[in-house]
């Protein structure tokens, strides 16, 4: 009796024992199931920023094509022609959402007192004109120009005549897509991040000159008595 009741108990703590390691696991899987993993861009949100980083790549390759005739704003514009005629319509507007990215990304009071010294005054639409010339000039031109618009007391040429604003660098693409399309040229798709902020980002400038003699040394000492038309 002894030895059967001395099995009951051996039976009993057995039963005890795998019952007690059930719930453990249940409710160990239980709470990690309820761990949410660090927060992670989507898949989809990473396909799109790879997908613009290489339209950027193709839009500044396409453009430094052009530069051959950067001499003669009408040939670099005929250039960029040419080789938007040589894309498909989605290439194309792939194209002005770049373009579209980066005029957003320019628009800063930094830039807009820089064109304001270099031009004597700088409107909406003229700093606009300005910005669509910063692009024309290409990727390294471009970059060096937003990180400081100082340098561009050097980075611009000596000729008193050269012209720092290209209106019409931008009607280009518009224009092959509406003839590839049959569309009006406004009709091309404007990329929805690239809208504008309600004031351009950074410190405002003051419209005075010993205060912009202050701001932007270099570009005064070239520009201040001397602006371009």
């Amino acid at each position: 009796m002894r030895g059967n009741g001395r099995m009951l108990a051996y039976l009993l703590i057995g039963s005890i024992l795998i019952l007690g390691i059930g719930l453990y696991w249940a409710n160990s899987t239980k709470s990690s199931a309820s761990v949410k993993p660090a927060e992670r861009p989507s898949a989809s949100v990473a396909i799109e920023l790879d997908d613009q980083e290489i339209q950027e790549k193709q839009f500044w390759a396409l453009i430094e094509r052009t530069l051959e005739h950067q001499d003669s704003q009408e040939m670099q514009a005929l250039a960029l022609q040419k080789e938007l005629e040589a894309l498909s319509v989605r290439d194309i507007e792939k194209f002005s959402s770049v373009f579209d990215r980066l005029m957003q990304k320019t628009y800063s009071w930094d830039l807009w007192g820089a064109a304001y010294v270099i031009r004597g005054g700088a409107s909406d639409d003229s700093f606009e004109d300005f910005r669509k010339w910063l692009i024309s000039k290409g990727e390294d031109y471009f970059i060096k120009a937003v990180e400081d618009p100082e340098r561009l007391a050097e980075m611009i040429e000596s000729d008193p005549s050269v012209a720092v604003t290209f209106e019409e660098f931008s009607y280009i693409p518009m224009e092959v897509w509406s003839k590839k399309t049959g569309k009006d040229p406004s009709d091309l798709p404007k990329d929805k991040g690239a809208l504008y902020p309600a004031d351009p980002i950074g410190e405002p400038f003051e419209e005075d000159a010993v205060y912009l003699a202050q701001r932007y040394p270099s570009l005064w000492k070239r520009f201040g008595e001397h602006p371009l038309e």
